[in-house]
């Protein structure tokens, strides 16, 4: 994402190896959400949202910053085994 937005936004384009480190030169760092239950603290939750998050915010839109979140997935490289069973289909 951030390879992207680099070259959409300054027309240079930098392999991902290099980024990472020049992002961590800058004092950067890549930071990995952490997976709870959604009611396990719901004090923390609601504070969080309603106090640090706007916090987040306001910092990004005063910096004309990007908040990029990130999902994970994967597929193996070995496929994986399925069938596909035709519909019975009835008629009268």
């Amino acid at each position: 994402m951030i390879q992207h937005l680099v070259l959409e936004k300054f027309g240079v384009f930098y392999s991902a190896r290099y980024l990472s480190e020049l992002l961590r030169n800058m004092g950067l760092s890549f930071q990995k959400a952490t997976f709870v239950g959604d009611k396990q603290d719901e004090k923390s939750r609601k504070k969080w949202l309603e106090k640090q998050w706007p916090e987040i915010l306001e910092v990004a839109r005063k910096k004309d910053a990007y908040i990029f979140f990130g999902d994970e997935s994967s597929f193996p490289q070995w496929g994986s085994l399925s069938y596909y069973v035709e519909p019975l289909i009835m008629s009268s």
